[in-house]
């Protein structure tokens, strides 16, 4: 008895755990015999393919594994390189067919009533927009009547939208659209200033941040990245308070918030925008480096504290670090020393086509500040070798009433001391050597420069 009741249990317990597995079954006509498709899924802005299969002679071809898959958004890539989506959640035996064309009018799914329900909408979304492009092309012609048409269509796609929201909620297709839902400014708003709180405030409110099923879609990834882009901050403090909030949002899911503290990390470390630099060592030191990152080993920790320690003496905010050094005369000169108004300090060589381009417009601009009456100086760091080239450079860009300086002794590592990863590199320093800007095209100095004096 003892041994029946044990094999028993050991059935019952390998039907368990094949039922954790899934098995996609695929039929596309239009293809041959040992061609390919590739079967892959979203994370974030990523398209990763995880298995391949080559069809049958029948054009099937079957996508099964032990383990169950993550919910979210999955696809088929072709061998014309076209694709087609379609969800996986719970349930994860079914069978889908398609055709080589048209494979949001063809797709059907069997086994899966969240695909039928999918495959549905994206249909009628596509005949939606397909009208509303037809429109937009006559719009010259009898304008305000066709916006009433166009207008009329837009509602028709929300109308589908929120149809789906309220017959299947618990769907992962309800999930996914709810978060995509548009944020709707109260009429009642009608100062920008006002419009534009208001979205800041409730730009979130329709993600949900403990679903990590969204994680394999795009949603996370897009929203908060248009979010960044599209924001107005005055300071570091501005957009550090914004990552802050995220971050406490994030704290409902552990996979959301390692994905959304690794997208910011990324996305901040990535990019030349004014104050992105004091953003990223923000994140770094306060989740990184105050136990709320586990993932990370101990190899990649002391890389990024290297990193932070090279790129903090020169954030916006600090004091610009010393130099002293001779110009074209021998005459020595001291950053500190430099009493203005305003400081431009420009790291440039004679071997750098774009260092020339910038020279000569960085020239032009500082005789449009001069004649403007800006007290305002440039010093001018060569870094090349050619002095005999760098003085000929001087005459040849009219900057000899630039303070131009050269570090042909080598006295100075300015690649570690400025954190310079290339050149031209152009910092702006207040009259106290305080960086106040950074990573300046020379086309909009002037831009900057009357920004900063407005600000002052």
């Amino acid at each position: 008895m003892k041994k029946f009741f044990i094999l028993k249990l050991i059935i019952f317990l390998n039907i368990f755990a094949f039922s954790q597995n899934y098995k996609i079954s695929v039929k596309i006509d239009g293809f041959n015999e040992k061609d390919t498709l590739y079967f892959g899924h979203h994370y974030g802005n990523q398209k990763n393919i995880i298995d391949l299969r080559e069809f049958d002679e029948n054009g099937y071809c079957i996508f099964s594994g032990e383990e169950k898959l993550e919910s979210g958004i999955y696809f088929f890539v072709m061998p014309n390189k076209k694709f087609f989506e379609f969800l996986v959640d719970k349930d994860q035996e079914f069978f889908i067919t398609n055709k080589k064309e048209n494979l949001i009018e063809n797709a059907k799914a069997e086994n899966s009533k969240l695909n039928k329900l999918f495959f549905e909408f994206q249909r009628k979304i596509k005949n939606l927009k397909k009208e509303i492009a037809i429109l937009q092309e006559k719009e010259k012609n009898d304008k305000i009547n066709i916006e009433k048409e166009i207008l009329i269509l837009f509602d028709k796609i929300e109308k589908n939208t929120n149809e789906i929201l309220e017959k299947y909620p618990e769907t992962l297709l309800s999930q996914i659209l709810k978060s995509m839902v548009e944020l709707k400014i109260p009429n009642s708003l009608e100062k920008e200033n006002e419009k534009y709180i208001y979205f800041k405030k409730h730009y979130f409110d329709n993600l949900d941040f403990s679903n990590d099923k969204l994680l394999q879609t795009p949603i996370f990834f897009n929203k908060i990245i248009y979010f960044f882009e599209n924001i107005y901050y005055e300071n570091a403090d501005t957009l550090i308070k914004e990552v802050n909030f995220l971050m406490e949002k994030s704290k409902a899911n552990e996979k959301v918030f390692k994905y959304v503290l690794i997208l910011l990390k990324s996305y901040f470390d990535n990019s030349l925008k004014m104050y992105y630099e004091n953003v990223f060592v923000e994140i770094c030191e306060k989740y990184y480096f105050n136990e709320m990152v586990n993932w990370e080993n101990e190899k990649n920790l002391k890389d990024l504290k290297k990193k932070l320690k090279k790129i903090k003496p020169t954030l916006i905010g600090k004091i610009a670090p010393s130099i002293i050094l001779p110009n074209q005369y021998g005459e020595y000169f001291s950053l500190k020393e430099i009493e203005t108004d305003i400081i431009i300090l420009y790291f440039w060589t004679t071997d750098c086509e774009y260092c020339l381009i910038s020279t000569q417009i960085l020239s032009e601009k500082f005789e449009n500040l001069k004649l403007e009456n800006k007290n305002i100086e440039i010093m001018a760091v060569y870094l090349g070798n050619e002095n005999e080239i760098w003085e000929d450079a001087i005459t040849n860009y009219n900057i000899e009433n630039w303070i131009n300086v050269h570090n042909k002794s080598k006295i100075y590592d300015f690649i570690n001391l400025y954190n310079l990863e290339g050149t031209p590199q152009l910092f702006i320093l207040d009259k106290n050597k305080k960086i106040i800007a950074k990573n300046i095209d020379a086309q909009i100095i002037e831009k900057v420069i009357e920004s900063i004096i407005i600000d002052f």
